[in-house]
């Protein structure tokens, strides 16, 4: 239950969670000049999300969940078809399981992709994906 003139939960009631409470968004853009010649030859994009959530609505932050997206574009023979895109999508999520501020839990994903267009056609022929995860509770 809630006063009128305050909107925080009490003890008893849950915290409402918002889509974009605690959120924070970066996102840069890089040229790559492989060639030396001024002319970009490929970019690269890294978007960063950082959302932190107060579950119990206790003032102190219990999970903060991070998203990191790479992708790098390149034209390597400088024929205007982009030859190479890598993409690295990194997710980890850091818990306080015991609510002393200090983070008890790790979980990480990373997904790893490459893909080559070999033949200049401008679609990919190779294709490589690795999955690494791990995951750890510090007692």
């Amino acid at each position: 239950m809630t006063n009128s003139d305050d909107t925080s939960p009490t003890p008893d009631e849950e915290a409402a969670i918002t889509p974009d409470e605690g959120v924070t968004v970066d996102t840069t853009y890089t040229e790559i000049d492989l060639s030396g010649d001024g002319e970009p030859d490929g970019v690269r994009t890294v978007y960063t999300e950082v959302r932190e959530i107060d579950v119990d609505g206790d003032g102190v932050i219990d999970i903060v969940e991070t998203t990191r997206i790479e992708e790098t574009a390149i034209d390597v023979d400088g024929d205007g078809v982009i030859d190479v895109i890598t993409t690295v999508e990194t997710s980890e999520t850091e818990m306080d399981l015991t609510g002393d501020g200090i983070s008890d839990s790790v979980e990480i994903t990373e997904v790893r992709t490459v893909a080559y267009d070999i033949d200049g056609d401008g679609q990919p022929d190779v294709t490589r994906t690795e999955v690494i995860t791990a995951s750890g509770i510090d007692p």
